[in-house]
């Protein structure tokens, strides 16, 4: 909740291995609507393998999480890096972030390395 007040000057938020889940995942997307000083996040899983990732063992970020973020992302006017390394998402998650990455206008850095 703190990072969706208009007072937080927070600038910089590191998630590794956190493993947040939809949930988790649900809420950063949220916060990513409304926040206003974020500039940089960091959202880094273990890599799974498939069978984890089928099974959604490890509380790991899926689909409805992957939409989430991409929502969020969309209509963030903030956020100049997404540094999104080793979390295993398949196609359609992808796609899902994509279509996020395609509205937002003011990411300058990306980086999906070690995935799917």
């Amino acid at each position: 909740e703190y990072l969706k007040s208009p007072n937080n000057n927070i600038k910089r938020m590191i998630l590794w291995g956190n493993r947040l889940g939809n949930e988790g995942a649900v809420a950063v997307a949220e916060m990513l609507k409304v926040n206003t000083t974020l500039e940089e996040l960091c959202i880094r899983e273990d890599d799974p393998t498939e069978d984890q990732y089928d099974l959604n063992i490890d509380n790991r970020i899926g689909r409805d999480g992957y939409l989430a973020l991409g929502k969020g992302i969309a209509v963030n006017t903030t956020l100049k890096k997404f540094d999104f390394p080793h979390t295993g998402f398949q196609d359609m998650d992808l796609i899902s972030i994509g279509v996020g990455l395609r509205k937002n206008k003011g990411l300058e850095s990306l980086n999906l390395g070690m995935t799917g």
